[in-house]
């Protein structure tokens, strides 16, 4: 058996472990051991069996509970463990968007900067060329300022001046100084052409000034050019317009100052479109200033009146019935807008609860709402919420109440009657105590 080779094995095993020295004693040793393990494992099982049958019905019972335990643990375990890499992947996933959505964010922001720092360049080069042509014209006003000593010598020089000279000089001293002159003075001033002898002019009357003949000649060039300044007309419409709306201001007021905020903002809407495409960059110019933005309007519509959104399309080209169309349709329309004009009516749509009633909130892109959020947090901090018309109604702003829509503005009748009298489909202006979708022409 010695000769075998697992026999060899266990020996040459146990000569690695226990080295040579005293290998028989440790061997006898060990199975003298391994007969008191066996002899007291005999005695504990003999026990066993004489004691009663519930102790061992009570340690199974316990071993299968200590079983059970270590499952559900392990169980535990595995689930909270694959909450936690989903939380983890989900808050990594929001985190990434987010971080694109605030890249593309600075990324027009700073686009934006550039051109407001190019615009106030060029303005500085302006005001500095103005500043240069206002110092050469007061260069020019003081040479050329009105002296008598100096248009006397002319008059003299290319004249004869007789008689009483000395009147006329007291004369133009008094216009050069403007002090009134005396009441005894009675001064008649006769010119004799001696090269035309037999001109008879008619009698003097007063001259319009050459400025005054500028402005006639280019009334005259633009005939539909108004004749009076645009701010002569706008005070005067103001007061026209202030006299006539005098009764009903105390009733607006009651109604306007009962008007409350929704009690939180909708921060999305419930519909939602993956649109990248970004609006326009701030400081473009508009395609219609307001004033001819306003001009086309039917006679009911007030400017004012209109919400923001239907402004900045009117603006940017459009005419009223394509402004209805293009928010009556589902499409993006950010992208005709402003950056701080869009963030203006996501936040007001925000704070009111009406990105559900319009199409194109959907399609604009989350870092534009991002910047909304964080114009109402600062709104939130500064308590200023009556900007956003609680308490009041600032002009073209959502109201808490929903707007109708109308087919064919163009048949409705004074936007101030009832809405109960308006046809069931609407437009965008507002009446007394709620908004529509908008007139057309």
């Amino acid at each position: 058996m010695r000769h075998s080779i697992p026999a060899q094995r266990e020996m040459a095993t146990l000569l690695s472990e226990y080295g040579v020295d005293r290998l028989a004693e440790r061997t006898f040793s060990t199975v003298s051991v391994l007969r008191r393990v066996l002899d007291r494992y005999r005695r504990v099982c003999h026990q066993l069996d004489a004691s009663p049958s519930q102790s061992r019905q009570d340690a199974l019972k316990a071993q299968d509970q200590l079983h059970e335990a270590k499952l559900s643990y392990k169980f535990d375990r595995a689930h909270w463990e694959s909450e936690r890499q989903r939380s983890a992947d989900a808050a990594t996933y929001t985190a990434e968007r987010y971080q694109d959505d605030v890249k593309e964010l600075v990324h027009e922001h700073n686009a934006n900067k550039r051109g407001l720092q190019e615009e106030i360049s060029k303005l500085r080069q302006e005001l500095e060329d103005a500043h240069a042509y206002q110092r050469v014209l007061d260069r020019r006003a003081r040479e050329f300022r009105f002296d008598v000593t100096d248009l006397m010598n002319f008059l003299g020089d290319n004249s004869t001046l007789a008689c009483n000279w000395v009147r006329l000089r007291d004369l133009l001293q008094h216009y050069q100084d403007r002090t009134p002159i005396p009441q005894s003075w009675q001064t008649v001033i006769a010119t004799t052409a001696g090269d035309d002898p037999l001109s008879q002019p008619k009698a003097f009357t007063r001259l319009d000034h050459p400025d005054d003949q500028d402005g006639e000649s280019k009334q005259e060039d633009n005939p539909d050019s108004p004749p009076d300044p645009p701010s002569k007309r706008c005070s005067s419409r103001r007061r026209s317009s202030g006299s006539s709306s005098t009764p009903s201001g105390p009733k607006r007021t009651s109604k306007r100052s009962s008007h409350k905020a929704p009690a939180a903002p909708q921060l999305r809407p419930l519909e939602r479109v993956e649109d990248s495409s970004s609006c326009l960059p701030e400081g473009t110019p508009p395609v219609w200033p307001v004033e001819r933005a306003r001009g086309p309007l039917p006679g009911p519509i007030v400017w004012d009146d209109l919400r923001l959104d239907v402004q900045r399309l009117i603006c940017s080209g459009i005419f009223l019935n394509g402004a209805v169309s293009w928010l009556q349709e589902d499409r993006p329309v950010h992208t005709r807008f402003c950056q701080d004009d869009l963030v203006e009516m996501l936040s007001r749509m925000m704070f009111w609860n009406k990105l559900n009633e319009s199409h194109w909130p959907k399609y604009a892109p989350e870092r534009y709402y991002l910047a909304a959020e964080a114009r109402l947090d600062d709104m939130e901090e500064q308590k200023y919420s009556h900007s956003f018309g609680v308490g009041s109604q600032p002009q073209g702003t959502w109201r808490k109440n929903s707007y109708r829509k109308i087919s064919n503005p163009s048949k409705m009748t004074n936007p101030r009657t009832p809405i109960g009298t308006l046809p069931t489909r609407g437009c965008l202006w507002k009446t007394s105590a709620k908004w529509n979708l908008c007139p057309s022409l």
